[in-house]
């Protein structure tokens, strides 16, 4: 799942709060070992794209930083691209 700031976990994702999707952070946060499905996201600002679980943080904070990071995905593999890649 793609998704801007994460999910509320154990709500399916068809009934997901558009607030939570844009704004949810310490639940989504605490439920990153728990969580069924892989959460790719942003809205929290890292140094480096951060894996905990199955959660991935990848912003990098390209609007103050200057470094925008991405994720490709091919079959069942991913790769990290960064704008200084």
């Amino acid at each position: 799942v793609f998704v801007h700031a994460g999910i509320r976990p154990g709500i399916a994702l068809e009934a997901q709060d558009e607030g939570d999707l844009l704004n949810i952070r310490e639940e989504f946060f605490q439920a990153a070992h728990r969580l069924d499905r892989w959460v790719v996201h942003g809205h929290t600002i890292v140094d480096a794209p951060t894996l905990d679980g199955r959660r991935l943080d990848i912003d990098t904070g390209a609007f103050q930083t200057g470094r925008l990071t991405a994720l490709r995905i091919v079959g069942k593999y991913g790769r990290l691209l960064s704008s200084n890649d």
